[in-house]
């Protein structure tokens, strides 16, 4: 799902099976931090979210709506439920990264709430 859902972005590198369940063991992860909808059956939308227990902050790492579900408020909704998963293990503050061309990401953040903390330029080297 996670590769469907980035292969148009910019610095887009498909990951692994293997790449995404070492992920899911390193430090302030776990499965029960990835929160899935489904339609018929099929995961159509995730948001992967890390919590450092020890300051109680969240971090909403990732995002993903497949492409065939785009527009259709199903990017809301997942953001709503890893808001929901986070809050209820204990989270104080939540943060996230976008990019900042990704218009309508960044407007569905600052409608639920969010406001911009910093901005980081990114180079990567191909």
């Amino acid at each position: 799902l996670q590769n469907i859902c980035f292969q148009n972005n910019w610095g887009f590198s498909p990951n692994s099976v293997n790449q995404i369940s070492y992920r899911i063991r390193m430090e302030n992860c776990s499965p029960q931090g990835i929160v899935f909808i489904e339609s018929e059956n099929k995961k159509i939308a995730y948001n992967w979210t890390l919590l450092n227990e020890n300051n109680k902050t969240g971090l909403i790492s990732m995002i993903g709506v497949h492409p065939e579900f785009q527009g259709k408020g199903i990017g809301k909704q997942i953001l709503l439920a890893g808001l929901k998963s986070l809050y209820n293990r204990g989270a104080k503050i939540v943060s996230l990264e976008v990019d900042s061309e990704n218009k309508n990401a960044v407007d569905l953040y600052k409608k639920i709430g969010f406001a911009e903390d910093q901005k980081n330029i990114w180079f990567e080297f191909i």
